[in-house]
């Protein structure tokens, strides 16, 4: 997919790689995000190690061993931890301040319901981290 238009707005994704499973930018309406990777984790996907928007920089730290996310920091010192469910699925993303940038439930089939988002860098529009399903997590929108 490379171009989507949801409720009248324009999504437009360009990707890199021999298997075209990194996204390397994604525009929206609320802006353009770009995205780095680094090595791959235990599964063989690509790790995304950072991600702009506009000027602004967030850093993703990885277990060395499996490559599942664990924290996100960002250029203006902003450090939070991503909180996994039971099955590996991201639940939350706490942050150093005062609120949760981010937190899902999930119904008994998986389905992700947003229920909290701050709409910084590691929310919904950019799409989380996840080990199931696909590793950019539940779907933007």
């Amino acid at each position: 997919m490379t171009t989507a238009t949801v409720g009248g707005k324009a999504y437009t994704y360009k990707y890199a790689g021999a298997a075209q499973n990194e996204l390397l930018s994604q525009t929206t309406p609320q802006g353009t995000y770009q995205l780095t990777y680094g090595r791959t984790d235990a599964q063989g996907q690509p790790v995304i190690e950072q991600l702009k928007k506009d000027n602004l920089t967030a850093y993703v730290e990885h277990d060395p061993v499996t490559g599942e996310p664990l924290m996100l920091r960002t250029s203006s010192g902003m450090q939070s931890l991503y909180v996994y469910d039971g099955t590996g699925n991201p639940a939350a993303l706490i942050t150093s301040g005062k609120y949760v940038a981010f937190a899902y439930a999930y119904d008994p089939y998986g389905k992700p319901t947003l229920t909290e988002d701050s709409g910084g860098l590691a929310c919904r529009r950019t799409r989380t981290p996840s080990r199931s399903g696909s590793k950019t997590g539940p779907p933007a929108g």
